[in-house]
């Protein structure tokens, strides 16, 4: 007997997400926009253990996103600058993002 499975979104292939959850001092931020709230809890959604950090590209968070990998590079350029995000690393032609959390600010355990 086969399990009747949902077939799940391209946007969310691969991925183990269940929702967003974004620290009260994001949420309240005035600095930024919704949509780099968006970039930034994206960022944080596609964070991978193994390597440190999030691995996507532009063009990979723009196409979640719904936006263009040059709005998506300029709001990480930004997101930088204001210190919500670093890039842990950079071999030449991949980078890793994360999230720069506050002591508090992490997201509740067990998830939603």
């Amino acid at each position: 007997m086969t399990e009747d499975r949902p077939k799940r979104n391209k946007k969310e292939k691969g991925r183990g997400w269940r929702g967003t959850w974004i620290p009260k001092r994001i949420w309240e931020a005035k600095d930024i926009t919704w949509m780099e709230k968006c970039v930034l809890a994206e960022i944080d959604n596609l964070f991978d253990e193994d390597e440190g950090g999030c691995w996507a590209s532009n063009q990979y968070i723009a196409n979640n996103m719904e936006s263009s990998p040059k709005s998506v590079s300029n709001i990480i350029a930004k997101l930088k600058k204001l210190n919500y995000i670093e890039q842990v690393s950079f071999d030449g032609r991949f980078r890793v993002l994360k999230v720069k959390y506050e002591a508090n600010e992490h997201p509740p355990s067990g998830g939603v």
